[in-house]
């Protein structure tokens, strides 16, 4: 489940970034987001960053 925003058009769909659902690559990945880099990225249409357990998908930066 992917939606547009500022930077293109594969964000995660998700329930706290106002979509309707939430797509299952939310939370799907291995690990915490800090972990991998990913913390100052996002997949939420929101800008929202990723900062718990990372998702899996293209993370766009901040």
């Amino acid at each position: 489940m992917f939606n547009a925003g500022p930077h293109g058009g594969f964000y995660l769909s998700h329930w706290k970034c106002g979509q309707d659902g939430t797509s299952r690559c939310v939370n799907a990945g291995t690990g915490k987001a800090r972990d991998y880099g990913l913390r100052d990225t996002t997949t939420c249409s929101l800008g929202r960053k990723d900062g718990g357990r990372v998702d899996m998908g293209y993370h766009y930066p901040q």
